[in-house]
């Protein structure tokens, strides 16, 4: 990813820290990798088909290797630009993830609030309060942390207590 718009910065070096723990045993391969990466983004697609293959049945797993891919992308200051889009975009298709969870996952990492929110719940801009409060609760359930793959996976923007202010953007 970071190397995706052409350049390696000291803040996605850091991105990449921030977002991976590395046991001390794995410290000489994740290097390795990282050198790697470093070179270009050509093989990304088979790395990225092997860490779909391992968590096929792990989608917020895998939902937080994307969201680690933004973190980097976003590091260096500059946004995201188109190299680094296509790159994300690719992955998520790799993954599985449809047009619309992509553009879900964009938007709440583009700080896109009053969309994110929409895409969250995967709702039209405009949709009655009361089917915005049931596709809430429906999210709330399919995210209860008994249910998730993934320590910190929670979907979206989604909390137990509704933010007043997200009903009066929606």
């Amino acid at each position: 990813m970071a190397r995706a718009d052409g350049t390696v910065s000291d803040n996605e070096i850091c991105a990449f820290h921030d977002v991976l723990r590395v046991p001390p045993e794995q410290e000489k391969r994740v290097e390795q990798f990282w050198y790697l990466a470093q070179q270009g983004v050509v093989g990304y697609e088979a790395y990225a088909s092997q860490i779909m293959r391992f968590y096929s049945d792990k989608i917020g797993i895998l939902e937080d290797v994307l969201a680690g891919l933004f973190h980097v992308a976003l590091a260096d200051g500059s946004g995201i630009d188109s190299h680094e889009e296509v790159f994300l975009v690719r992955v998520s298709e790799v993954f599985g993830f449809s047009h619309a969870e992509f553009q879900r996952i964009y938007a709440s990492h583009m700080g896109l609030v009053e969309e994110s929110l929409y895409l969250v719940l995967e709702l039209e801009s405009g949709t009655s309060l009361e089917s915005v409060r049931e596709a809430w609760r429906h999210l709330v359930r399919e995210n209860h942390p008994d249910r998730l793959d993934s320590p910190r996976r929670v979907r979206g923007v989604v909390s137990t207590s509704p933010n007043p202010l997200d009903y009066q953007i929606l």
